[in-house]
């Protein structure tokens, strides 16, 4: 019957650690964003956003060499992504042409 009770103080006592360290880190992820975002906004309003978008800001902050980093990497994501919108689009094109000749027999 005690060592019940024992367990079951444990039990509560991680639970409430858990849900303060998910606090803490929600709070942490939400002054990150706020950083985040205070500075891109003053890197973007410190004058004209020329061509390229988020890489200019980038390689603007960061300076050429990190930049250039930067920028191979964001393009590399880019077109991977782009693969995987059109792999996706094309999977769901074929599922309902699948469906559609399944009704017709």
């Amino acid at each position: 019957m005690l060592a019940d009770i024992e367990l079951i103080n444990i039990y509560v006592s991680v639970q409430i650690l858990w849900k303060c360290l998910s606090t803490v880190r929600v709070i942490d992820a939400c002054l990150q964003t706020m950083t985040t975002s205070m500075s891109m906004s003053a890197i973007a309003t410190n004058g004209v956003v020329a061509g390229g978008g988020s890489y200019f800001m980038i390689s603007r902050a960061l300076g050429p060499e990190f930049g250039g980093a930067v920028g191979i990497l964001f393009y590399l994501g880019t077109t991977v992504a782009a693969s995987m919108y059109i792999i996706g689009a094309v999977e769901i094109f074929l599922v309902r042409l699948s469906v559609l000749s399944v009704c017709r027999l």
